[in-house]
């Protein structure tokens, strides 16, 4: 499947090869990205909304779980 023309990954695409390693390759597109920090903002968010649900879950579970056990309460 090849992607529309004229979208980021439409052919020919551009690719750049690591110094250190050439078997590693990134499209041109997602290494500007990756230069400007635009995917690292991208990760930052990520990282934040999994924090975000972890809090609530583990909330959830102090709330329905443990709290209920220390205290002795029980919930029907």
């Amino acid at each position: 499947m090849t992607p529309p023309a004229g979208t980021r990954y439409a052919p020919p695409l551009e690719i750049v090869h690591d110094r250190g390693d050439p078997g590693v390759v990134m499209a041109v597109a997602d290494a500007e990205d990756y230069a400007d920090g635009e995917l690292a903002r991208d990760g930052v968010l990520v990282l934040a909304a999994l924090a975000a649900v972890t809090v609530v879950l583990l909330g959830c579970f102090t709330w329905r779980v443990a709290l209920p056990y220390l205290l002795g309460w029980r919930i029907t």
